[in-house]
C-alpha cells in the first residue's frame, strides 16, 4: 500500500498488520518518527524508484542506518554548496543537508557554483554533474585551477542520475572526491558528510 506520508498518523496500524506499507514524501527531514514497519520512499516516483521499493531482498536505507550506525548524526559549524540547474533539486538537497545542522547555500549554474566557492569557504561542495553551459566537470576543473592550498583540497561530490558502470573511477579523474546517485540516499549522505567534514564537525548523538 502506497500512502502520502501526511496520512500515515491516522492510520490503524493493527488493521494493516500484513500489508506492505510505503510512505511517499517529497521531504526527508520529517520521517524518523515513522512506524518502522512503514517504508520510506520519495517522489517523483520513477520506474526504478518503485522496482527497488517493491523487491522484498533490498533493504531499505533506514533499516541500514539502523543497524550500521547508533545516534543521529549532527553537524556543528559545517558550511556546504550545493549545485544544481534543478530548483527542486536545491529544495530537497537543501532540506535534507540542513536537517544535520549543516548551513547550505545553493547555486543554479556551474557558472554561479565557480563565482561562490571562489568567494567563500565551505566544508564540501556538492556538484550536479549534467548542467547546461558549464557541467560539473568543467565547474570542477575551475575550481581545482584556482590558487591556493584550499581549492586543491576542497572535497567535492557529484551529484549524479546516472550512476552506472565505473562511474567513481570517472568522477575521481575529473578532480571530484566522490559522489551521490539522485534520487538521493540517507545512508550515502550521512557516509558523505562524516568521510569529508572535518571531524570536529560531525557527532553521533544519542
Amino acid at each position: 500500500m502506497f500512502l502520502d506520508r501526511g496520512a500515515c498518523g491516522t492510520l490503524e496500524m493493527e488493521c494493516l498488520a500484513g500489508a506492505r506499507l510505503f510512505a511517499v514524501t517529497k521531504g526527508y527531514a520529517d520521517n524518523r518518527n515513522l512506524p518502522r514497519n512503514i517504508r520510506k520512499i520519495y517522489s517523483p516516483l520513477t520506474s526504478a524508484v518503485l522496482a527497488t521499493a517493491l523487491d522484498a531482498r533490498i533493504a531499505a536505507p533506514e533499516d541500514n542506518l539502523s543497524q550500521e550506525h547508533h545516534g543521529e548524526l549532527v553537524t556543528r559549524d559545517a558550511r556546504l554548496l550545493v549545485i544544481d540547474d534543478n530548483e527542486m533539486n536545491l529544495i530537497i538537497a537543501q532540506e535534507v543537508l540542513e536537517a544535520y545542522g549543516a548551513e547550505v547555500e545553493t547555486a543554479i549554474s556551474g557558472a554561479e557554483g565557480v563565482r561562490m566557492a571562489e568567494e567563500k569557504e565551505y566544508d564540501i561542495v556538492f556538484m550536479d554533474h549534467m548542467m547546461p553551459e558549464m557541467d560539473g566537470v568543467e565547474a570542477t576543473a575551475l575550481i581545482r585551477k584556482m590558487p591556493g592550498e584550499r581549492f586543491c583540497s576542497l572535497p567535492i561530490v557529484a551529484l549524479t542520475a546516472n550512476a552506472v558502470g565505473d562511474v567513481r573511477s570517472m568522477f575521481l579523474g575529473c578532480g571530484m572526491n566522490d559522489f551521490l546517485s539522485k534520487p538521493l540516499d540517507i545512508r550515502e549522505i550521512e557516509r558523505v558528510l562524516c568521510e569529508w567534514l572535518p571531524r570536529d564537525k560531525w557527532s553521533r548523538e544519542t
